[in-house]
């Protein structure tokens, strides 16, 4: 994937075609590297559509009543105990989970070398990226459940004016390898002391917290776009990928940018897919933008269908996009970039 990061024109120079320039050579640069697809995270939703780029995972933000948290029976355990961590075991430990849980997780990225040691180093530079600040009650800290989970969060003692608790965590990173290290985890944030509220900056949409809760009423949530793709070259991203299933589709790209631009065949055996250019009828007809929303799964084919983004003489196709592009775990980004 080529990436696209930090872009910004001058308010003197701008609706002169900068922007546009500096996609197009990325874009003919990405495919002499041969890769297939771009991808970024928008600062806005308007700008980056008409450059060919779809909004391809999803992530929640939440807020937790954690004062009045209680936990159905049937939660899954672990039989290891959150510990505080720290210092270089804290970044090693963060550092190989985030690299496990990042490479089977469509969409995700592996973080470079240099973010965690940027946090080995200068744990200040990270709070200020993250938005926090570097007085002592409101540090960074981690705790870890053996070597299976991590999770960094803020903690922010406070007080209402009747002298009652009224301290806050926000959540900053959350990795586990398992749903009962999952738990451990949130079950050790959801009770620290005089802790009423618990804000998360960041999980998947298929996070199981609220599936734990007596009262799942006690998380609100807020979905919001992660990653968004841009393909390049349909065949060699199309098979790039494992998908769910035995299938096939046709394939209609409209491409104002020419790269992308085509009909193709896309056959999927057991998982193992083949694409290439044909003059058949299509089965879905499409903008590359919405290709580069659909590719990973993320983003339903069926709702692309319904909202006008796709067209398709036959809606089973759009289902069947939807069950070949399924996979195990829901298409997230944990890292902007």
């Amino acid at each position: 994937m080529a990436g696209v990061t930090l872009v910004t024109v001058d308010p003197t120079a701008t609706r002169q075609g900068l922007l546009r320039t500096m996609l197009a050579a990325l874009h003919d640069r990405a495919i002499a590297n041969g890769q297939p697809v771009a991808g970024l995270v928008p600062s806005e939703w308007a700008i980056y559509g008409r450059f060919g780029y779809g909004p391809a995972t999803w992530a929640d933000t939440m807020s937790i009543d954690a004062s009045r948290v209680s936990w159905l029976a049937d939660t899954p355990t672990s039989n290891e105990r959150p510990r505080p961590i720290d210092g270089a075991e804290a970044v090693a430990l963060a550092a190989r989970l985030h690299r496990d849980v990042a490479l089977r997780t469509p969409g995700d990225i592996v973080r470079s070398d240099a973010y965690w040691d940027r946090l080995a180093t200068n744990t200040g530079l990270v709070s200020a990226a993250l938005g926090l600040t570097d007085h002592p009650e409101v540090a960074l800290r981690h705790i870890a459940v053996a070597d299976r989970g991590f999770a960094s969060y803020q903690l922010n003692v406070a007080w209402t004016p009747q002298h009652t608790a009224n301290s806050q965590i926000t959540v900053i990173d959350f990795l586990a390898s398992d749903s009962g290290t999952a738990a451990a985890l949130w079950r050790h944030l959801l009770s620290l002391d005089l802790v009423v509220t618990a804000h998360v900056q960041r999980v998947a949409d298929d996070d199981p917290l609220a599936w734990w809760l007596r009262d799942p009423r006690l998380l609100s949530r807020r979905r919001h776009d992660g990653l968004w793709l841009r393909p390049l070259d349909p065949p060699t991203l199309l098979e790039s990928r494992r998908w769910s299933g035995t299938g096939s589709l046709v394939l209609q790209v409209h491409d104002a940018h020419g790269y992308a631009d085509g009909t193709y065949h896309l056959h999927v055996d057991d998982g193992i897919a083949s694409c290439t250019p044909t003059n058949a009828e299509p089965d879905l007809i499409m903008d590359v933008a919405a290709l580069g929303a659909g590719f990973l799964g993320g983003t339903s084919m069926r709702e692309l269908s319904v909202s006008g983004w796709v067209s398709t003489p036959e809606p089973r196709a759009a289902l069947l996009w939807d069950q070949l592009a399924a996979s195990a775990a829901a298409p997230y980004l944990s890292t902007s970039f």
